[in-house]
């Protein structure tokens, strides 16, 4: 007999409770997600990825969000998945960068990372309308803290100088 799996957790996000249920057969559990008040699995995920509701997420988050639903329900590998396995990378991901160019002031760049060390991730992320492309160091710390420390390539008054941010996860 194989074993079973019946596991529930819980997180608040705003004013919406997000349950995950994972149930099934220990080599084939199965995920659903539910939340109060109810809503669509693409606005729970949203919440879960973003924290924020769908309708407040960015173009580039809702690209995001459609592969990770479409991973979920089982419609196909995740391509981000798939590609940073290959590559040996631990992220992949697309963002949105002050823009030099464009009127909303934002452009997407793909930022590629890997972990060089427990808790140092080291990325680089090229904007689609720049030729310079920006290196980060991103420290993860005690306490759900981050630093990082980014350079800024793309402005050529900035070439040469970096950032210095901190982050808390909450």
């Amino acid at each position: 007999m194989q074993p079973q799996l019946n596991l529930s957790a819980e997180i608040q996000i705003k004013d919406v409770l997000v349950t995950a249920h994972l149930k099934g057969p220990l080599n084939n559990p199965q995920i659903s997600l539910q939340s109060t008040p109810p809503l669509p699995l693409g606005t729970i995920m949203a919440y879960l990825l973003f924290g924020r509701d769908l309708t407040e997420i960015s173009s580039v988050q809702a690209l995001q969000l459609a592969g990770s639903v479409a991973s979920l329900v089982g419609e196909g590998p995740s391509i981000i998945e798939e590609t940073k396995k290959s590559l040996g990378l631990d992220r992949i991901q697309m963002i949105t960068v002050p823009s030099t160019t464009s009127e909303s002031g934002e452009t997407i760049a793909l930022q590629v990372g890997k972990y060089v060390t427990e808790g140092v991730l080291v990325s680089y992320s090229q904007a689609a309308e720049n030729a310079a492309g920006n290196i980060s160091v991103e420290v993860e710390m005690q306490g759900n803290l981050s630093f990082i420390l980014e350079s800024d390539q793309a402005d050529e008054q900035k070439q040469g100088k970096f950032t210095l941010r901190w982050a808390r996860t909450y």
